[in-house]
């Protein structure tokens, strides 16, 4: 509708439009309302004045009145004109009631999206395909996501939306290529899909469903089934146990004893046919020996109608009547068929045992051994604390044995070296050494600092783990006096009863009677190759190396030494051939000891967790 009015509310001119809007029956009724009785609120009145002192009024929502009363919305637009000489305002004016329910309707249809988008369990995110200029997917714009979508990804709102995928997650086009293409077929082609990947940017995996509102965008809704997964790997992995278990497994009626199921395995363990142990009394595997078959039957079963469980050793015997060893794991189970039955997992330890008789006998010759070595042995945790010495480590340091046991080995070890050996042990249990050879000093019961020469290396159980550290000690006292008295030139090299060389970078400058004996040099000019390696470490990392070479039939230890700012190297042969054969013994026997460990850990296994589910 279209009207005239007066600033002070009064209408000059309308047209047909303008009265029927107001629900008046002519022209000259509408004229002779006053504007302001039009109005549902006087205040909108006032308002629509002020704007018009302000200048033009457009689009100005309000509330009108008919003659009947009721309201409808209006959008008004007027300017200021002169007309003659009386400033006038023409008036155009329409319903907008329709286009305001509508709003409110989608403002409430708003609300409740919003809150169903907000309160979604599943991560959403509405973005849009960017493609090449062969229209290929290579990028794609998040433009909303909702609260899950942070949750599940760690992802933040504030530093997603309105970016590229490629600067949220950099380096995706190269981990998960194939989701650009995926993204890219439903925005352009509209067709829906859904798939689960293993998102490899944020580790974890994500089932998704992609749906294209229209061209060009897409929808992924998405879950995180990081713990399904890991249940589902846990369940193929109990499935993969249970069909292909390498110990023998049979279930025994509680009440009477009778084998109800044997797996392969409990068969051939027995030398039983496929199915031939069913329905016979579980005594018939049990061997005679202090007890007969029927008490060491009596006595298990009496303890698992008390406890539900029993482990240990039983003497069984195969059906050719040969007896051999188990260990055996068993536990009560409700049985859907057969009622409480006995699940009893075997494991043949014969072998173990075996070897049990052989680690004793090793153990005992490791014992004399151990004992009878001139260098001091030492075994300490991996805390550090003392475990065993031998007497000749007792004697090296004046302490008793039972004192040595108290104490940690960074006790007896003045502060300077600590640092150094928990790098030793760490470049160890890395595995970048088997065993290492260093010196370092020690602290004797009566306060004195004793230099050593020491061997260490980690002993690990079955699992790998490291569990204790072995160490063979030499005193040292004496070398270092003579190290001393070689650097100082207070006696002559040619008196040592063993190699010593002075070498430097061209050739060898002196080498006492000793050393030519034993390497028998015939040009002076070349470094003998058996050193070469190690004078090169030397001479670069200005640090003392040691290399061992065999020599008719006995091991030489040589320590190069390089003289700081001399340019050459002093190099100090010894024979340690009985201390290589204390070295060997000690890893026979804990080799013997590893193997024991490890069949003893395989067999003490219980796996009824699994069968239990």
């Amino acid at each position: 509708g279209i009207s005239i009015s007066t600033p002070e509310g009064k209408f000059i001119e309308c047209n047909s439009e303008a009265y029927k809007l107001s629900d008046c029956a002519s022209k000259e009724e509408f004229l002779n309302t006053p504007a302001l009785e039009h109005y549902h609120d006087p205040k909108d009145r006032a308002r629509f004045v002020e704007l018009h002192k302000k200048g033009l009024v457009k689009d100005f929502e309000v509330r009108l009145k008919r003659k009947d009363g009721t309201t409808y919305w209006s959008s008004i637009t007027s300017t200021e004109q002169k007309i003659g000489n009386q400033i006038s305002y023409i008036n155009t004016f329409q319903d907008i009631t329709d286009r305001k329910k509508a709003e409110k309707a989608l403002k409430k249809s708003e609300h409740k999206y919003r809150s169903l988008f907000d309160n979604m369990v599943e991560g959403f995110a509405f973005c849009k395909i960017i493609t090449d200029e062969n229209n290929i997917p290579v990028d794609f714009l998040y433009l909303e996501i909702n609260d899950a979508f942070e949750r599940l990804t760690g992802l933040e709102k504030e530093e997603t939306v309105g970016k590229r995928v490629t600067e949220v997650i950099p380096g995706i086009e190269d981990s998960e290529p194939n989701l650009f293409e995926i993204y890219g077929k439903v925005a352009l082609t509209g067709v829906s899909t859904k798939f689960e990947l293993f998102f490899e940017p944020l580790k974890i995996w994500l089932s998704i469903m992609v749906y294209s509102p229209k061209k060009n965008y897409f929808v992924a809704v998405f879950d995180n089934i990081t713990e399904r997964k890991k249940k589902e790997d846990e369940l193929r992995l109990h499935s993969e146990i249970m069909t292909n278990m390498s110990e023998g497994v049979n279930l025994v009626r509680l009440d009477d004893g009778i084998i109800v199921y044997t797996n392969p395995v409990f068969e051939a363990m027995f030398g039983y046919n496929p199915g031939e142990m069913i329905g016979k009394d579980i005594v018939t595997a049990n061997a005679p020996a202090d007890k007969t078959p029927e008490e060491t039957k009596d006595e298990i079963m009496g303890i698992l109608k008390e406890t539900g469980e029993w482990h240990g050793e039983v003497n069984n015997i195969r059906k050719d009547g040969t007896p051999f060893w188990c260990y055996a794991n068993v536990s009560v189970f409700d049985h859907p068929e057969y009622g409480k039955v006995l699940v009893s997992i075997h494991t043949d330890i014969t072998e173990r045992k075996k070897t049990d008789q052989k680690l004793k006998e090793s153990e005992e010759k490791f014992r004399m051994l151990f004992e009878s070595s001139t260098d001091g042995i030492v075994s300490v945790d991996m805390e550090g604390r003392i475990i065993d010495v031998n007497n000749a480590y007792l004697k090296m340091l004046g302490f008793s044995k039972e004192e040595l046991l108290r104490l940690n080995f960074r006790d007896i070890t003045p502060q300077k070296w600590h640092e150094m050996e928990d790098n030793l042990i760490a470049s160890q249990l890395s595995g970048a050494s088997d065993s290492v050879i260093y010196e370092k000093e020690y602290i004797k019961k009566n306060g004195t600092i004793l230099p050593i020469n020491a061997r260490i290396w980690i002993i690990k159980d079955a699992l790998g783990d490291p569990v204790m550290t072995w160490g063979i000690v030499r005193d040292i006292t004496d070398r270092k006096k003579k190290e001393k008295e070689i650097f100082d030139l207070a006696q002559f090299p040619s008196e040592d009863p063993y190699p010593i060389l002075r070498v430097n970078r061209n050739g060898i400058i002196y080498i006492n009677e000793a050393g030519q004996k034993l390497l028998h040099i015939v040009d002076f000019k070349q470094i003998p190759e058996i050193f070469q390696e190690s004078m090169k470490m030397a001479f670069e990392k200005n640090q003392i190396t040691e290399v061992e070479v065999e020599f008719d039939s006995r091991i030489y230890s040589f320590t190069i030494t390089p003289v700081k700012d001399a340019n050459y190297v002093n190099i100090y042969g010894m024979d340690i051939t009985e201390r290589k054969r204390v070295e060997e013994k000690l890893k026979e026997v804990n080799k013997l000891k590893s193997e024991f460990l490890r069949r003893a850990s395989h067999e003490l296994k219980t796996p009824l967790i699994s069968i239990k589910g």
